[in-house]
Formats: structure tokens, C-alpha cells, sequence
């Protein structure tokens, strides 16, 4: 209800208390005016009545939207509280919190497999370290080989020099130191391949070994720290998302307990028909004692003196009150022409009307000023 709406409703209920209060009075000294004044009330029940349902009415509706709204706004919050606590995954809905473990427990496990290679890296450092080292044992070995190699190509050699040396009984010697040379020429060539090809893997390990030791010496801290954050954030990102469903559905059940509060206004608020029916059967006294007053009023005199209407209209304090209530008596005939009341009351009206077109031609003017 609008402030402008409750004083006029104000205006109107201290009206109606003031010449309620003055009934009495006025059955004792004229009956018609006291007929006049059941009229005036009579006139009003029914603007009264009409006043309380229009306004009652919309204010019903007011509530009802209000109700309305926040009965959505519950189920709104309700639809958002569902929306977060799950997800979409591969088309299947799956709660939040089985997403956030969805999600941690691959790169929880892509960061131990991490953890597991750089462990391996650091076993095959010592491995090929070691296999390094046979490599260089198994290069002495060759080394050995050769220098018996040439001891064994000596030997031979020497063997045919004294096979030579004895003639046809060294004869047997000799085929025996050449093929004796030819073998050891062959293993010589034999173990200088294998040299050769032993130097390559060692290379080859060497190489690898350094790779490996790189690798197994790289820092590992920040994939170790990465994964303790990363547990850290999982376990913040549950816990917010388990104050925010807790505040969500507060806010929820706050919404249902305004909506059900506002539905009981509503209820509670709709009086006019009760309010109605009351003035309705006050109207109808009102018309009771108007009959009796008129019976009684036959023999009374027809227009009031001014102290009677002075002492009436003295406990009137709105304005408009009391410009109905004149208008009604004068229209009753209560109210003389000649009466100063009624005069006073036309060189009021007449004086406000004045002012009225004054205010009107003064705004006429300010439409004519012209802005440069």
C-alpha cells in the first residue's frame, strides 16, 4: 500500500470518527442534520469498502508474486546445488567429488611412475657402469691375446730358423711352424676385429651411461613437491565444494522459509471480505437510524443555527472532511446561502481556483522560454 493510499485512508476513518463523535449532539439540537451527516457516512462506507478490497486485493497479488518468485528462486538454488555436486564424464553423470578422484588418481599416478623411472634410471647407472667396466676388462683380455699372439708368431718363426738350420731331419718342424704361423696370423687378425667391435659397445655403453647418469641426476624435488600440492589442492577444492552445497542448501531452505512465511501473509492478509460484510451490516444501521431520525426530524426546524454547525465542524481537522461535509449539509438544505459558513467556504474555493490558474499560466510561461 502506497503512503499516498494510507493517508487518504486516514483522511477518510478520522472523518468519520469525528462526526460519529458529534451524532449524538447533533439528534439533540437539529435531527436533520444528524440525518445529513448518516448520509455523508452512508456515501463513504461504501468507497471505504471498495477502498480496503481494491488495495487488499493488490497487495494479495503482490505477495502472491513474491511467494512466487522465491518459491523459483528455491528451486533454482536446489537445480544449482544438484548441478555442483555432479558432472558429465564420458556421458555418464558422476559426483563431484568421484571426478576430482577421476582426475587425481592418473596424474597421482603419472607422477609415481615419474618418481619410479628416475629410481630405475638411478639401478641402470650402476648396471652399465658395471657393464663398462667388463667391457674394459674383456678389452685387457684381447690385449693379452695379442701379446700372445706375438709370442706365438715368434716362436714360430724361430722354429723354422732352426727347422732350416737341421736340414731334411727339420723338415716336419718347418710344416709345423708355418701352420703354427698362419694360426697365430689369424687370431691376430681375429682378435684385432674383435678389438675393433668391443670398441664400439664400449662406446656405445659409455654413451648410455652418461645418459642414464643425466637422467639420474636430474632433480626429482619439484616433481615430489608438485604432487604434495597437488594432493593439497584436491583436498582444498573438496572442502570448498563441500561449503559451497552447505551454504547453497542453507540459502534454500532459507528461500522455502520466506516462501511459506509469505503464504501465510497471504492468507493471513485477506480480510476485505470479512471488512465488507462488517461495513456492509454498519451501512445497514446507519440506514436504520437515518429512518428514525427522519421521523423525528418532521417537526424540527430545516436549517441549522451557526453554532451548532461551528461546534460540528470545529472537531473536523482535515480540510477535505470538512469541505464534504459543508457541500453535503448545503445540498441538504441544511445550509443557507446567506450562512458566513457557506460564504467563507466559497471565497475559499473560489480563492484555490485562483490559484490554480495561476500556477497554470506560470507554467505556461516557463514553456515558452526559449534555451540558446
Amino acid at each position: 500500500m502506497t503512503p499516498e493510499l494510507l493517508a487518504e485512508n486516514d483522511s477518510v476513518s478520522t472523518g468519520l470518527k469525528a462526526l460519529n463523535g458529534h451524532t449524538s449532539l447533533a439528534a439533540h439540537t437539529c435531527p436533520h442534520l444528524s440525518i445529513a451527516l448518516l448520509d455523508y457516512i452512508s456515501d463513504k462506507l461504501p468507497d471505504i469498502a471498495d477502498y480496503v478490497e481494491r488495495n487488499a486485493i493488490d497487495i494479495v497479488q503482490q505477495f502472491k508474486m513474491l511467494a512466487e518468485d522465491t518459491t523459483n528462486q528455491s528451486k533454482n538454488l536446489g537445480d544449482f546445488i544438484s548441478a555442483a555436486r555432479t558432472i558429465y564424464l564420458d556421458g555418464e553423470e558422476v559426483p563431484f567429488d568421484k571426478s576430482v578422484e577421476v582426475l587425481y588418481e592418473p596424474l597421482a599416478g603419472a607422477i609415481d611412475k615419474i618418481l619410479q623411472v628416475s629410481k630405475l634410471a638411478m639401478s641402470m647407472v650402476m648396471t652399465v657402469s658395471n657393464a663398462a667396466d667388463n667391457v674394459e676388462r674383456i678389452e685387457g683380455f684381447i690385449e693379452q691375446v695379442q701379446k700372445l699372439t706375438k709370442q706365438t708368431n715368434m716362436l714360430a718363426l724361430n722354429t723354422q730358423i732352426e727347422a732350416s738350420r737341421a736340414g731334411e731331419a727339420g723338415r716336419s718342424f718347418r710344416v709345423i711352424a708355418s701352420e703354427v704361423k698362419v694360426l697365430s696370423t689369424e687370431i691376430k687378425d681375429l682378435s684385432e676385429e674383435m678389438q675393433m667391435e668391443i670398441g664400439k659397445v664400449s662406446g656405445l655403453i659409455k654413451e648410455a651411461s652418461n645418459t642414464v647418469e643425466n637422467l639420474a641426476n636430474y632433480d626429482m624435488t619439484e616433481n615430489l613437491e608438485l604432487k604434495e600440492r597437488v594432493d593439497e589442492l584436491i583436498e582444498s577444492v573438496m572442502k570448498q565444494n563441500s561449503q559451497y552445497s552447505e551454504l547453497l542448501e542453507q540459502s534454500m531452505s532459507a528461500s522455502d522459509r520466506t516462501a511459506n512465511s509469505i503464504n501465510g501473509l497471504v492468507v493471513g492478509i485477506q480480510f476485505q471480505d470479512r471488512t465488507s460484510q462488517m461495513l456492509g451490516d454498519l451501512s445497514a444501521l446507519l440506514q436504520d437510524i437515518r429512518g428514525y431520525m427522519a421521523q423525528a426530524a418532521q417537526d424540527s426546524p430545516s436549517t441549522l443555527d451557526e453554532g451548532t454547525l461551528a461546534a460540528v465542524l470545529n472537531e473536523i481537522k482535515l480540510s477535505e472532511v470538512r469541505h464534504d461535509v459543508i457541500e453535503q449539509l448545503h445540498a441538504k438544505g441544511l445550509v443557507a446561502e446567506s450562512s458566513p459558513t457557506w460564504q467563507e467556504h466559497n471565497a475559499h474555493k473560489s480563492n484555490f481556483v485562483s490559484a490554480l490558474s495561476a500556477d497554470a499560466a506560470s507554467t505556461d510561461d516557463d514553456d515558452d522560454i526559449e534555451l540558446f
